[in-house]
């Protein structure tokens, strides 16, 4: 192993040391410092950009919470400047500035420099200047709107108001001078040219006319017809068009209906019977003799209503026309026209149809003086007091019997009992007065037609019903045993013609006419409504009680009530039409009375059948009674002279008829089985003869 020398000696000797000398070129400083400036200044952009980093991150912070309370403000649903209209948006302006500046107070204290609030006071600037004129903006939209709200209130409160009170007009005056000065008011806020506010004012105008005219309409077409003419003006030429198209079929409803009943009631009024029976006493109806000439008379009264001509200027002031002397001689219908206003002038004034006749004859001073005792005629010198009629101090076929004037007497007594028996006026009569307007359109004569057609309609129903209680009534008194001639007269009187001759006619104890009995019962079981009192007289007691009990039931109960009797009707029309009889023949007719003849055999077999058992017969048992009526033989001595036979079904038996059955066919099948089996039990062949002797022998 190698050894590491080791010395006690120094080995190499040390010399001396000499001063060390230096040479060379001075250090150079200025690069250094510049060095130095520049770190410096690196230093100082990092940390101002640091800084400006800070800053610009806290300047958008602060403008994004600027933005988003502007953005909340503006637009929130509920409560947002932009959901606040009209009113409700007046000085949003400066509320909302004054919150705006609350709003960027409180975010401003979240920055840190100076820096930083100035360029934020800059951005605030600037965004108040915006919202600022955003917010004017829209309050000014709003503060119009406002405004155009409250004029179209106003304008509302008018039109309503005016429709409210079309009837009054003092209140329609109000109203449409009250829209006048909102439209006025208007104009001068929108600062309008007076083109165009007078363009406002119609339009307004328009609107409220147009509700007057549709509230008057619903109530009196022709006053709001009135109305349009007199404010059409004020409307606008498209609303003028509507305004008459929607009055035009209200007018013609209104007119042809009021014309339609008008017609009537001028036809069939008593009045207008009394005038046209005494258009036939005066002159037959004529306005010319057979001469040609006007018709005068002894007197010297003219035309067909014979009126005096110093009474003719009268008469016409009355008509409502213009004295015309050669009309009245020559116009048969001016002179009527005259004639039927004198005689309305007579019936006002006396209040009574008999007195205003009697006066048309003799004069209403001859009336009067009869009436009263006195003789300002000069005709009356004894002074003759009848009494008045409508007073009762007498009645007035006293007073028309006490007449002194003869002629008078009887022109009066003709009159009145050609008027009496004068019938209702037909259709004809009054359609043909309404053609003969020439102020009527083709869609209100049509209108008028139709409403006459209903009303003579509806007057023959009422007449139709008060004929029923007057009968009613009638029949009352002879059904509890007394005479006809003991009726009340004036339910007498009241009676149709066809009544008073049923009643006449009818026999207590009289047996029913069966065609009328079925045919009522027909009609009944159809569901047609019958006036039973007008067959009293055909009908027994109890066949008059038992349909007046069907046809109540009927029509309380309807159909199912008297189904059983239709099916059984069904049944037995088959079987007449089998048998070749005309199952609706007319009444009078032979298969008429067969049909009757029938159905009371049958009903009176099914009742008995019913009575029997209990209860109501099945089908297959009307089957067999109404194949049983209609069984046909032989009847020995029932023809000629007693000397042959006839042949007669069942229903058509009379007492002690012997009825001969010859055919085997005619045998019901039920029957002809029993007799078969009868026959084989006592050991007998069943042939046709043993058959039919053994059925004759049980139904004799």
């Amino acid at each position: 192993m190698p050894r590491v020398p080791t010395y006690d000696t120094a080995q190499v000797q040390q010399q001396p040391t000499r001063p060390i000398q230096l040479q060379g070129v001075a250090p150079d400083t200025t690069s250094i410092a510049q060095g130095l400036q520049s770190f410096q200044r690196g230093a100082e952009i990092l940390a101002n950009k640091s800084r400006e980093q800070a800053d610009t991150a806290s300047i958008m912070d602060a403008d994004r919470k600027l933005t988003e309370w502007q953005q909340n403000t503006m637009f929130n649903p509920e409560g947002g400047v932009y959901t606040r209209k009209g009113g409700a948006a007046l000085d949003i302006t400066n509320q909302t500035l004054g919150q705006f500046e609350e709003a960027q107070a409180k975010i401003a204290e979240t920055l840190t420099s100076e820096q930083q609030k100035a360029r934020y006071a800059q951005i605030v600037a600037s965004r108040r200047n915006s919202l600022s004129n955003e917010l004017n903006k829209y309050e000014f939209a709003q503060r119009e709107k406002h405004h155009d709200d409250m004029a179209e209130g106003q304008r509302q409160s008018a039109i309503q108001g005016a429709a409210l009170y079309a009837d009054n007009p003092e209140q329609l005056a109000y109203n449409q001078s009250k829209l006048n000065l909102v439209e006025r008011y208007e104009a001068q806020r929108k600062g309008l040219p007076p083109e165009l506010a007078e363009q406002k004012r119609l339009e307004s105008n328009t609107r409220l006319n147009a509700a007057v005219i549709e509230q008057l309409a619903a109530r009196d077409p022709m006053k709001a017809k009135q109305y349009f003419m007199d404010n059409a003006i004020s409307m606008t030429a498209d609303a003028q068009l509507r305004a008459a198209s929607m009055l035009k079929p209200l007018i013609d409803r209104q007119v042809g209906v009021s014309v339609g009943s008008q017609a009537v009631q001028d036809v069939s009024s008593q009045d207008n019977r009394v005038f046209a029976s005494i258009l036939q006493a005066e002159s037959g109806g004529k306005q010319f003799d057979r001469n040609g000439q006007p018709m005068t008379s002894s007197r010297g009264a003219i035309g067909t209503a014979q009126i005096m001509p110093s009474t003719g200027p009268e008469a016409a002031k009355l008509a409502g026309v213009e004295w015309d002397e050669n009309r009245f001689r020559n116009d048969p219908d001016y002179n009527r026209q005259l004639g039927q206003a004198y005689f309305q002038k007579l019936t006002n004034d006396f209040k009574s149809p008999a007195l205003a006749v009697a006066a048309y004859n003799a004069g209403p001073g001859m009336v009067n003086d009869w009436i009263n005792g006195t003789n300002t005629t000069g005709k009356n010198a004894s002074k003759l007091k009848l009494g008045d009629p409508r007073t009762g101090e007498i009645s007035q076929a006293e007073f028309l019997d006490k007449i002194p004037f003869k002629e008078t007497r009887e022109y009066t007594e003709k009159v009145l009992g050609k008027a009496l028996q004068a019938h209702e006026p037909s259709f004809g009569q009054v359609a043909q007065a309404i053609d003969a307007r020439d102020d009527l359109t083709a869609d209100q004569k049509s209108i008028a037609l139709t409403a006459a057609k209903q009303r003579i309609d509806w007057q023959a129903e009422q007449r139709k019903q008060q004929d029923a209680q007057n009968l009613e009534s009638a029949w009352d008194v002879v059904l509890q045993g007394n005479s006809w001639d003991t009726i009340p007269a004036a339910t007498w009187a009241a009676l149709p013609a066809e009544g008073r001759k049923q009643i006449m006619d009818y026999k207590p104890g009289r047996p029913t006419d069966q065609e009328v009995y079925y045919r009522a019962r027909d009609e009944i079981v159809s569901g047609n409504e019958l006036n039973l009192l007008g067959m009293r007289a055909k009908l027994s007691d109890t066949d008059f009680q038992e349909l007046t009990k069907l046809q109540q039931d009927r029509r309380e109960k309807g159909a199912e009530s008297t189904a059983s009797i239709g099916s059984n009707d069904e049944i037995f029309k088959e079987a007449l039409r089998v048998s070749g009889i005309d199952p609706s023949a007319k009444a009078g007719k032979r298969d008429a009375k067969s049909v009757a003849a029938a159905r009371r055999y049958v009903d009176t077999q099914i009742r008995a059948l019913e009575q029997d058992q209990g209860k109501k017969a099945t089908p297959d048992q009307v089957q067999k009674v109404v194949d049983r009526a209609f069984i046909q033989g032989d009847v020995p001595g029932s023809g000629f002279l007693g000397m042959f036979s006839s042949k007669k079904r069942a229903f058509e038996r009379e007492p002690g008829d012997q009825v001969i059955v010859r055919d085997i066919k005619q045998i019901p099948a039920d029957e002809h089985q029993q007799i078969v089996e009868a026959l084989k039990r006592h050991g007998r062949v069943p042939n046709d003869a043993d058959i039919l002797k053994l059925f004759n022998e049980a139904n004799q």
